[in-house]
């Protein structure tokens, strides 16, 4: 049932793209919980393209979040993401000023966990976790 489920909910983000709908899209997949469908969308759309939409800022903020939640996997495409979106976030909006602070803690942790792995100079990822993190610090002030 799990996998006929996230087909289905992939053959919908599949059309919304394909109707130029990409803020429905990503609302549709952050809707869903899953972090799968979540990557999947995000291998199919430049973050230019969301951006373009101009997307409201809970939908930013709910994307930083679980872009952000396992850093592990499919790294270098989430922090590529990150970079693109965490400079979209306004902190002082009021839809989401109150959960920012937490939110940006909590990423902040999540790339700390990464360090060991990324914190190597050598690592293909390297500068733009420091770039992301550097963002998210001065977003955090």
């Amino acid at each position: 049932g799990e996998m006929f489920k996230s087909f289905k909910a992939t053959m919908e983000l599949q059309q919304l793209l394909g109707r130029g709908e990409h803020e429905k899209a990503f609302a549709t997949a952050l809707h869903a919980q899953s972090l799968e469908l979540l990557s999947w969308l995000c291998s199919k759309v430049d973050p230019s393209e969301l951006l373009a939409a101009r997307p409201s800022q809970i939908l930013l903020t709910s994307l930083v979040q679980q872009l952000a939640f396992d850093l592990g996997a499919s790294t270098s495409m989430k922090l590529k993401w990150l970079l693109a979106t965490l400079p979209r976030l306004d902190p002082h909006d009021p839809q989401i000023a109150s959960h920012v602070p937490k939110i940006l803690e909590q990423v902040a942790a999540n790339l700390a966990g990464c360090t060991d792995v990324l914190g190597n100079a050598g690592h293909p990822c390297h500068a733009t976790l420091l770039a992301v993190s550097a963002m998210v610090s001065q977003l955090a002030r």
